[in-house]
């Protein structure tokens, strides 16, 4: 058993964390049969033809997995990964068919963030198990270009065969891993059920507000091109106390709703994160 400053340190160094057994048969159940539900609405609204369907679970349709963002578990562990208070910003679920290849899912922004991955079935490497690249969200900008630029054709590679740790999960089990850190999978079976919990650290000084600002800016743009709303009436109206701070917390920072103007603060953000330079 590790103790949290080891959790803390190989978060660290090799940007994610594996967690076995943190959640019981019987809660699995639950959150696999609302899980069900909510992304059978989902396909039955026409996007079942889709390579990858996805639903944010935070709305009175996913109870149990949009509490799963006040999961006590869950909230210890980002601000131990993190070293610092967190903010859940969403709960999203996605059914998977086929490959994902490899990408980061932060370039260039200067925040800090931990996704929370639960798959709801058995995975090694033959039926999709996620697969990173250890430590490579320390040299952010150089193993952006170097995966950029160098296509995996040019080392005579496909991204299956690229030397990655590969995790295998069963339910109950909950992987975590910082947001810069490459990461695919490969030969998903039909239907792989995955949950997400992202959360951020909570911004402490104007360059980190900025970066989260234009971060969820590009959120709010996913979420309405999906024809939803991020954060509904109904997660807005909790009362539970850690997410009546993050409601109050988005808020104070002008991201709880989309932004109809890029003014934050009084100031114009221009955060977008730009394609990365070629290695010299």
């Amino acid at each position: 058993m590790k103790t949290q400053q080891q959790y803390r340190r190989f978060f660290s160094a090799f940007g994610y964390a594996l967690f076995r057994n943190l959640f019981s048969p019987q809660e699995m159940a639950l959150l696999s049969t609302e899980f069900d539900e909510c992304m059978g609405l989902a396909s039955r609204s026409g996007a079942s033809k889709q390579r990858r369907l996805i639903r944010l679970l935070m709305d009175e349709d996913s109870p149990a997995l949009g509490s799963l963002a006040i999961d006590r578990r869950l909230c210890e562990v980002s601000s131990i990964l993190l070293g610092r208070s967190t903010i859940c910003v969403q709960v999203a679920g996605t059914s998977h068919v086929g490959d994902t290849q490899w990408h980061s899912d932060n370039l260039s922004l200067p925040y800090k963030g931990v996704k929370f991955l639960m798959y709801l079935d058995a995975l090694d490497a033959r039926n999709g198990a996620l697969r990173v690249l250890p430590g490579s969200h320390r040299q952010a900008g150089r193993s952006d270009r170097l995966m950029c630029y160098a296509p995996l054709d040019s080392f005579g590679l496909t991204g299956s065969e690229l030397p990655a740790q590969v995790l295998h999960t069963n339910p109950g089990d909950v992987i975590a891993f910082a947001h810069p850190l490459w990461h695919a999978s490969f030969n998903g079976r039909q239907g792989r059920r995955m949950v997400e919990i992202n959360y951020y650290a909570d911004p402490r000084n104007p360059m980190e507000e900025r970066a989260f600002y234009a971060q969820m800016q590009m959120n709010h743009r996913a979420a309405r091109e999906a024809g939803v709303r991020m954060y509904p009436l109904s997660w807005r109206a909790s009362e539970h106390s850690e997410q009546s701070r993050w409601i109050h917390r988005l808020a104070e920072l002008g991201v709880l709703d989309p932004p109809s103007t890029k003014i934050s603060r009084g100031r114009k953000v221009d955060m977008q994160p730009s394609p990365p330079k070629p290695p010299l």
